[in-house]
């Protein structure tokens, strides 16, 4: 899949490579929701939902990091980080009669580049905030993997958001993980966590 996507961005100018990468994205959000939801979509709607990401990809509005306090917003619409910053999108989706997570990961630069992206199914019986705080972990995780220094990750789930952003221990059920996600913060120069309301997290949906 690899050799795949790096001979795509040789044979396509930029443009076309990112809308290949996009319906690629595409493919993966409609098989995870047939995955988790049973609901199933032709070619043309796979497409149009590519295309319309696409659209809102290339007008976003600017958004300023300007220090390092993990902060809680809410918004509609997926932002630009500032320069030099990586922003982080995460979601997750729970088949809970089959005890399967789905995770659903995009890393985006300050142009709206992506520049890494995963999407994994983990075999664990989880709680739906606890498979949002899992899929927050992994983002992390990838931040500190791909040595990222400033960083902004953002979900749609407030009550994990608000758990990042919280210093005491964290005796919840999700709290292990929470706390896995404090001991990786320090790696970075810049951190900070955001709230996206559901339908601005479209290209992280698990």
């Amino acid at each position: 899949m690899v050799d795949w996507f790096a001979n795509m961005s040789k044979l396509t100018d930029t443009g076309g490579f990112e809308m290949c990468m996009t319906v690629c994205w595409a493919i993966w959000f409609y098989r995870n929701r047939f995955l988790f939801e049973d609901k199933e979509v032709d070619a043309l709607t796979t497409i149009s939902l590519a295309q319309k990401f696409m659209n809102q990809l290339r007008q976003p509005s600017a958004r300023v990091l300007s220090n390092q306090a993990l902060r809680v917003t809410s918004d509609s619409r997926w932002l630009l980080p500032s320069t030099g910053v990586i922003k982080i999108n995460f979601d997750a989706a729970v088949n809970a009669n089959d005890g399967l997570v789905g995770v659903g990961i995009i890393a985006r630069d300050h142009c709206g580049g992506c520049v890494g992206w995963m999407s994994i199914c983990i075999h664990q019986p989880l709680d739906p905030t606890s498979a949002e705080a899992k899929a927050a972990l992994l983002a992390v995780e990838l931040a500190r993997d791909k040595a990222w220094r400033k960083v902004v990750i953002e979900g749609d789930s407030t009550v994990v958001i608000k758990a990042i952003e919280g210093k005491d221990d964290d005796r919840s059920l999700y709290g292990n993980l929470i706390a896995d996600i404090h001991a990786i913060i320090p790696c970075f120069e810049v951190f900070s966590a955001l709230h996206i309301r559901r339908n601005g997290n479209g290209a992280a949906h698990a």
